[in-house]
Formats: C-alpha cells, structure tokens, sequence
C-alpha cells in the first residue's frame, strides 16, 4: 500500500448478505453502520441491515472463538434475523436488531460492545473466557449485559439493580467508561447510565459488578431547561436528547446533551478541573449557555453558543472536541493554556477550529477556521494526534502539527481532504485517497494501531494509508 492511497478492505459493492467465511473483498455488506478496531487491529462492523456483527480479520489467528484467516470476514454476532434471542450462547446463531444508529466499541477486555438498539439491549460478544460485568463468559458467545427489552421512556427507573432487568431503551452509543463499566447514552430516557465491571466507588456512587446505575439524568427529557442542575449530583439535573458520551483523561463523563445545546461532564472524583472545583457525582457545564446559536468564540466555553452538538471526542492534551453539527463547525474547549492547532489558546476558552458556519466545501490547504464544512457528524482523533473529520462524501484532517499525513504536508491548523472528491459514488480504489469517490455521508472512522484511517462507506469498508 501507499501513503494516501485508498482501498477497499471488505464488500464487494452488493447490497446483501454473502461471503462469510472468504475474502472480505468478495462479501456483502449492507448498510454498515458503525467500524471499530479491536485489540488484535481486526476491524469490526455493524452491518446493520443484515442485523449482524462482522469481522475483517488482520492477520490469521484465534478470535473470538474461532480460527480466522487474514484478509477474510467473519460474522461474530447475530444470524441475520431480526428479534432477539440466543443469550449466552454461540454469537453466531443469536438474533440481533440492529438500526441504523447502532453502534459497536471495543471495551478495555477486548470483547465487543453492540448497542443492540432496536432489541433495547446492550449486549457483548466475548473475545475470551472470564468474568465481565457480573457475568461469567465464554469466547465466542454472547451476553446481554443491560436492558430488559421493555420501553419505559420516562419516570423513576431502579438504580442498583442487575443490569439485565431494568430498561434501557434504544441505546443510541456505548462507551467503555472507569473501571470497566459501560456507559450508555439512553437518549430517549434522557439518562446517561452505567453499568459496573467491577465492585468500586465510580461516578461518585457505590457500584456492584453487572447491576446499572443512572449518573446522569433524571428523565426530564424534553423540558429544555437547560443547565437545570448544574453543580448539584448528576442523577437529579435534566438532560435533553444526551447524543454523545466519552471519557476524559481523568475518567470524567463528558457529555454532547445535544437539545440543551451544551456540553456537560460527570465528574469521576473530587478536584480542581477545566478551572473549578468539582465533586465526584455531581455535573456541570463546560460549555454553551443553552441558547442554540453561535456565539462565544474565543470567550469562556460556558458562555457561548451551541447548536445541537452531536458528538464529543478528547484530544492527547486533554482538550474537548465538539462536533457542533448544525454550525458545521468544529470547536474545541481547551483543558490548559497553550497552543493547538495552530491557535494559542486559553483554559476553559471555546474555539472554532474548522468551519466558518457554511456547509459546503471550500478552503482546503488553508486554515481550517476559514473553511466550509459540510454538517460533520463525528469527530475523532487519529494515530498522530490530527482531528478527523466525517463529511458528506469526504473525510478531512485538520493537522495538529507541521508534517506528513496520508501522503501529503500538512501545516498545524490547516484543513486537507484525506478520502473523497465531493463527487459521491465509487472510484479511485488502489490510488489517491483524495481522488476518489466516497459514497454518501461517512457513517464512521476507526484508526488501525498502524494508524490508517478505516472509513464505513455505504456498502464497503475502505482503508486509507497513513
């Protein structure tokens, strides 16, 4: 392969379900929805229509339960057909659910998370035999590890009880959280949950291995209240359509409570953080004023304007990147003083950098506060510390640092195009990157430890060269 071309690694450009077992380039894929890397760099996909877990394997080897030759894709959960069953047993012949907002994660064992989100479950596909969770697993099986299948949207829901009988509905993302919990975005419940890997004292509560507990939240979703809360435990604030989750370098949630038009955090302990005082357990904002606009740029992240950030990502200086989608911006909340990006920056200020409010496609090799971006939906950070971002038909790099990316120099705060034309389709494979056509808007990106970018592409999986 070449730095900065581009290459299918898995579908064959068929809508359908074939190939198991063979080449992944042969397969079909329909609809994959999520990509994730695991532990051993095998690339794992929610290939969503199909209702099934996927695996492109790295190289030959045990995964899973199973031998796997490199190159070739495997199902590792669900047997295509849509309803739930075959807890704790083969992955392989349960039934899952999935949609099309279904997500996968790679938790800290190494298993695979799903939000199984049309089955109102989170469940896990074992990559080997242990306890996890409060359950005792096998390699190659699969567990439901939150959620009973019931859709209670909204009154008081249970804490402290086994994960498995209490409602979590439509997860819309699962994240591995502090000492191997998983957390959960229960959007439609206006919650943020948890549940416990282990018996410990996180998120300012007292937690038993496999029972759930609500952290944030307490089901007013919808009222729009705004910072109702604020400074006070996290279980008794409101949150509005909580979108997006992840965990800071501390092991604090933070929180894309997207309706609310702010970014608010759960803290993990008691300190001195983004420049105040906090108490494990309690939440508070870091950034937007509850007024959905955009306002505040250079200003405290507190007092400036959102709207509708979707997803949060944290940089390796600790720095909150937002999503900001309907600014088509991309801001970053600084965590310290100092420089990124190519901008010097302030603790606890907001800055944009990339978009200037218009969605389209202008401005690449030049700095990214002054270019167009199209409604990014995620935000990531690659191998090398560069935020990436995914657009209609195209993912962009904004460089944190002066070098050589993907095949091309890049300058600290510019904006370059690393995969797509802004034609969409498909074409360029085994050549540039930039070239090519990418089908639709990019469903996600993963980063393989070699740190090439892998990209859901509609009906294939494609790997662009770092």
């Amino acid at each position: 392969m070449t730095a900065g071309d581009i290459y299918t690694i898995a579908g064959d450009g068929t809508a359908g379900f074939a190939g198991d077992g063979g080449a992944a380039t042969l397969a079909e894929l329909s609809d994959p929805q999520g990509v994730a890397v695991d532990s051993s760099g095998n690339v794992v996909v929610a290939d969503s229509i199909n209702s099934r877990v996927r695996l492109v394997a790295a190289r030959t080897g045990t995964y899973y339960g199973r031998a796997m030759t490199a190159g070739d894709v495997y199902t590792i959960g669900g047997n295509g057909s849509l309803s739930y069953s075959g807890n704790d047993g083969p992955s392989t012949q349960a039934q899952l659910n999935l949609f099309e907002s279904s997500a996968v994660r790679v938790d800290h064992s190494g298993n695979i998370l799903i939000a199984d989100t049309s089955n109102d479950r989170v469940r896990v596909a074992a990559e080997r035999s242990g306890r996890f969770y409060g359950h005792v697993m096998k390699a190659g099986h699969i567990y439901t590890v939150a959620g009973d299948g019931s859709e209670v949207l909204s009154g008081r829901l249970p804490n402290g009880v086994a994960a498995t009988t209490t409602p979590v509905v439509q997860p819309s993302g699962v994240a591995p959280g502090a000492d191997g919990s998983v957390l959960i975005a229960a959007s439609f419940q206006g919650r943020v949950r948890v549940v416990a890997g282990r018996t410990a004292r996180i998120y300012g509560q007292r937690m038993k291995a496999g029972d759930i507990y609500t952290i944030a939240g307490d089901g007013s979703a919808g009222t729009k209240t705004g910072s109702d809360g604020d400074g006070g435990p996290a279980v008794k604030a409101e949150l509005y359509d909580p979108t997006g989750v992840a965990v800071d370098h501390s092991g604090n949630v933070v929180i894309a409570d997207s309706q609310d038009c702010r970014i608010r955090l759960v803290a993990e302990r008691t300190a001195r953080m983004y420049g105040r005082r906090m108490k494990a357990g309690d939440i508070y904002t870091i950034a937007g004023d509850g007024v959905c606009g955009y306002a505040g740029d250079g200003g405290q992240a507190v007092k400036a304007e959102l709207r509708v950030p979707y997803q949060v990502a944290i940089d390796r200086a600790g720095n909150v990147l937002i999503a900001d989608t309907f600014n088509s911006r991309i801001r970053v909340v600084a965590a310290r003083t100092g420089i990124f990006y190519g901008q010097r920056m302030s603790a606890r200020h907001i800055y944009t950098i990339a978009g200037d409010g218009t969605a389209g496609y202008q401005g690449d090799g030049g700095p990214a506060a002054q270019a167009e971006i199209d409604f990014p939906a995620d935000v990531g950070i690659d191998a090398s510390g560069n935020v990436v971002l995914a657009e209609q038909c195209q993912v962009r790099v904004v460089a944190a640092r002066d070098g050589v990316f993907y095949g091309q120099h890049m300058t600290s705060g510019d904006i370059y195009t690393v995969a797509g034309n802004q034609v969409c389709g498909y074409a360029g494979d085994s050549g540039p990157a930039r070239d090519a056509q990418l089908c639709g808007q990019v469903s996600s990106v993963a980063i393989v430890a070699s740190g090439n970018l892998i990209i859901g592409d509609c009906i294939r999986i494609r790997e662009v060269t770092k």
